[in-house]
C-alpha cells in the first residue's frame, strides 16, 4: 500500500510494514491477553490512511484490575503483555521499596494517535499511530500521592526520584523503546513506551537516558548456598541367613470346608392375636336445671313495696332460730 500524504506531515511514500500483522497474529494466538472486565476487545481501527490497528483492546485496568489506567486506551496486543509485566515486576517492587505502599492508578497521557515521530514533517510514522505505544505522565500511591514525572524526576524526594528511575530502568526490560526525561527535549514529563521493531529480529533496544536502576530486594536472584550435607558413616553389611517360612496352609474352599452343615433356620415367631377393642363406656348425661321462678313485676299501685315483699327462692331459711348465748339485759351486759 503506497499513499501520498506529504501534506499531513508524513512521508511521500508510507506503508504499513509486514512485521505489524505478523506480530499481531502471534500474540494473538499465543494466548497471552485474555478478556475481561478490563482488557475488552475492541473494533478495528481504521486510518486515516496505513494508520490504525485491526485488532485492538481497550485497556482500563492493569495486573487484575487492582492498578486502574487514568484513561481506557486502545492498545496493540503486544503491548499489554508488556505493560503487565512491567507493573508486577518492576513498578510495585519499586513502590514498596521506596514508599512501603503499592501503586493503585498509572497516569497516562495517550496511546493512540495518527502521526509522525515527534510531530516532525517528513518523519516516519510513530507506534502511536498504531497503538503500539502508551505515554505515561505519574503513579498514584496507595495514600493518594501522585509522583509526577514532570515535577519529581528532579525536584522530588530522594526516594521520589529513585523510584521514577527504577521504573524508568525496568521499562527497558519489556518494551524496545524507552524515551524519559533526558532523552531529547519533547519527552520532559513523561515516558514513553513503545514496541517498535527496530531490527528484523526485534533485538535492538532503545532505552534513554541511561538507566539507573536501585537493585531491588524483591528480585534478588542471587543463587543461596546450600550447606553440605553430613556425613553419615558407613556401615559394614553383614551376611544374614535366608529366613525360612512355614509351608502354606491348605486353600480353604470359597464356602467353607466341605464337611461344614450348615444349621437349620430359625422358626417364625408365634402370631399374637389381634388386640381387642377397648369396651365402649356409657356417655354421661346432665340433668337439666329448672327454670328461674318467675318474679311478678312491680305494679303501679304498688311499685316498690309489693316487689320486695316477693319471696327469694335461692335464700336459705333457718330451719330453728339461732340461739342466745346471753339474755339480751343479763348480768354483764352486751359481751
Amino acid at each position: 500500500m503506497t499513499v501520498a500524504l506529504s501534506g499531513c506531515g508524513f512521508l511521500d511514500t508510507e506503508e504499513r510494514e509486514p512485521w505489524r500483522a505478523k506480530e499481531e497474529a502471534r500474540c494473538l494466538a499465543s494466548g497471552a491477553v485474555v478478556a475481561s472486565a478490563y482488557i475488552q476487545p475492541a473494533p478495528e481501527i481504521k486510518g486515516p490512511r496505513v494508520c490504525g490497528l485491526t485488532y485492538p483492546f481497550k485497556v482500563s485496568a492493569l495486573a487484575g484490575g487492582t492498578v486502574p489506567i487514568s484513561r481506557a486506551v486502545p492498545l496493540s496486543c503486544s503491548m499489554i503483555p508488556a505493560l503487565e509485566n512491567w507493573v508486577r515486576q518492576k513498578i510495585q517492587p519499586a513502590a514498596y521499596m521506596h514508599f512501603g505502599m503499592p501503586v493503585v492508578e498509572l497516569k497516562v497521557m495517550g496511546s493512540y494517535n495518527c502521526r509522525t515521530m515527534n510531530h516532525r514533517k517528513g518523519a516516519s510514522l510513530s507506534e502511536h499511530a498504531f497503538a503500539n505505544a502508551l505515554d505515561v505522565s505519574g503513579f498514584k500511591l496507595l495514600d493518594g500521592r501522585t509522583i509526577i514525572i514532570k515535577k519529581h524526576w528532579k525536584s522530588g524526594t530522594e526516594a521520589e526520584r529513585t523510584f521514577l528511575r527504577d521504573v524508568h530502568g525496568g521499562a527497558c526490560d519489556y518494551f524496545r523503546t524507552v524515551l524519559g526525561p533526558g532523552s531529547d527535549a519533547l519527552h520532559y514529563d513523561h515516558l514513553h513506551l513503545d514496541l517498535r521493531m527496530h531490527d528484523p529480529r526485534g533485538a535492538r533496544h532503545v532505552c534513554k537516558p541511561r538507566p539507573n536502576v536501585t537493585p531491588s530486594p524483591f528480585h534478588d536472584d542471587t543463587p543461596i548456598a546450600e550447606a553440605p550435607m553430613p556425613q553419615q558413616p558407613v556401615q559394614t553389611a553383614v551376611a544374614q541367613p535366608p529366613m525360612s517360612y512355614p509351608p502354606s496352609p491348605a486353600p480353604v474352599p470359597a464356602h467353607g470346608p466341605a464337611s461344614y452343615t450348615p444349621l437349620p433356620p430359625y422358626p417364625a415367631p408365634e402370631a399374637y392375636p389381634a388386640a381387642s377393642p377397648p369396651p365402649a363406656y356409657p356417655q354421661a348425661t346432665l340433668a337439666a336445671a329448672p327454670p328461674p321462678p318467675q318474679v311478678a313485676a312491680p305494679s303501679a299501685s304498688d311499685p316498690i313495696g309489693m316487689w320486695l315483699d316477693q319471696t327469694d327462692p335461692y335464700a336459705v331459711t333457718p330451719s330453728a332460730p339461732a340461739p342466745q348465748l346471753f339474755p339480751a339485759n343479763g348480768p354483764g351486759g352486751i359481751y
